[in-house]
C-alpha cells in the first residue's frame, strides 16, 4: 500500500512543470555552487552562457583545478542591492560576503554586478564583473 502511493506521488510530480527560478534565485544557486567542494565543468557550462561560458570552456585542466579551488573560503552572504530585468536579460548588482574557512580572520565583501539571460525558460549567468572589493583582516595584509 505504501509503495502504491509513492509511485502515485513520484508519478504526479512530474505532471506538473518545474517552477521555473527568478534572476536572482538562479544567481543565488550559481554562487552557492562555486563555494562547494566537487565542482565539474560540466555543471558549470550549465549556469552560464555568453562570456562566463567562454571563460569556463577556455580553461586548461590545471586552470579549472585553481578556478574551482574554493575550499578556503567560507561563503557569508550574499545581499542584492539592485535588480534590473526585462523578459530575456537581466542585471543583478549584488555584495558577496565570504572569509577565510581557517587560519587568521579576514571578511571579504565584493560588490559585483551580473549579467544574466534567460535561454530556455531557465537563467543562466552571462557575465560577472567585479565593481569594488573591501577586506577586513585581523592582522595586517602584506602586499608585494
Amino acid at each position: 500500500m505504501v509503495l502504491k502511493l509513492l509511485i502515485c506521488i513520484f508519478l504526479l510530480q512530474g505532471c506538473f512543470p518545474k517552477k521555473a527560478l527568478k534572476p536572482e534565485d538562479a544567481l543565488r544557486e550559481y554562487i552557492s555552487y562555486r563555494f562547494t567542494q566537487g565542482q565539474s565543468k560540466e555543471k558549470l557550462l550549465d549556469l552560464t552562457t555568453g562570456e562566463a561560458r567562454a571563460k569556463v570552456e577556455s580553461l586548461t585542466d590545471e586552470q579549472f583545478k585553481r578556478y574551482i579551488n574554493t575550499s578556503v573560503y567560507r561563503l557569508k552572504n550574499v545581499k542584492v542591492v539592485l535588480k534590473s530585468c526585462s523578459e530575456t536579460q537581466c542585471s543583478i548588482t549584488y555584495i558577496i560576503s565570504y572569509d577565510k574557512a581557517e587560519g587568521e580572520a579576514q571578511l571579504s565583501e565584493i560588490k559585483k554586478i551580473a549579467e544574466l539571460e534567460k535561454i530556455e525558460g531557465n537563467w543562466k549567468i552571462k557575465d560577472v564583473s567585479t565593481v569594488k572589493t573591501y577586506f577586513e583582516s585581523d592582522v595586517p595584509i602584506d602586499v608585494p
